[in-house]
C-alpha cells in the first residue's frame, strides 16, 4: 500500500469515526434542548465533516496522475448512482409516498461513491 493510500485511510477513518461518534451526541442533544439551541447542536458534527473533506483533498493532492484519474471518475460515477437515487426519494416524498429522512442523502451518496470506486478501480487494474 502506498504510503499516501495509508494517510488517506487514516485520515479518513479518523474523520468517519468521529463522525459515527458525534451524529449521536448531537441528535440527542439536539431532541433535549429547546429550538434555538438545537440548531447548534446539528453543528456539532460539523468537525468530522471538515475532517473528511480536508482527507479527500490531501490524498487528491499527493496521488500520482493516474490515482487522481480513478478518484475523480469514482467520484463522478458516485454522483451519477447516488442523484437519481436521491431525486426518486424526493419526487416519492412530494407525492406522499416515501418519507426518508434527508439524513440518507450523506450515506446514498457515500455509497454511489463506494460502488464508483470499486468500478473505476476494476477498470483500471
Amino acid at each position: 500500500m502506498e504510503p499516501s493510500t495509508r494517510r488517506y485511510l487514516i485520515r479518513f477513518s479518523v474523520a468517519m469515526a468521529a463522525y459515527c461518534v458525534l451524529l449521536p451526541v448531537a441528535l440527542s442533544a439536539g431532541r433535549a434542548v429547546a429550538p434555538p439551541w438545537n440548531m447548534a447542536c446539528a453543528l456539532l458534527v460539523l468537525p468530522s465533516v471538515v475532517l473528511m473533506v480536508r482527507a479527500v483533498g490531501q490524498f487528491f493532492q499527493e496521488v500520482d496522475e493516474l490515482a487522481r484519474k480513478v478518484m475523480v471518475e469514482s467520484l463522478a460515477l458516485g454522483f451519477v448512482i447516488g442523484t437519481p437515487i436521491l431525486l426518486i426519494v424526493g419526487l416519492f416524498q412530494v407525492f406522499g409516498l416515501a418519507d426518508m429522512s434527508f439524513m440518507w442523502a450523506f450515506a446514498i451518496l457515500m455509497a454511489g461513491w463506494l460502488i464508483g470506486s470499486f468500478l473505476a478501480r476494476r477498470r483500471y487494474t
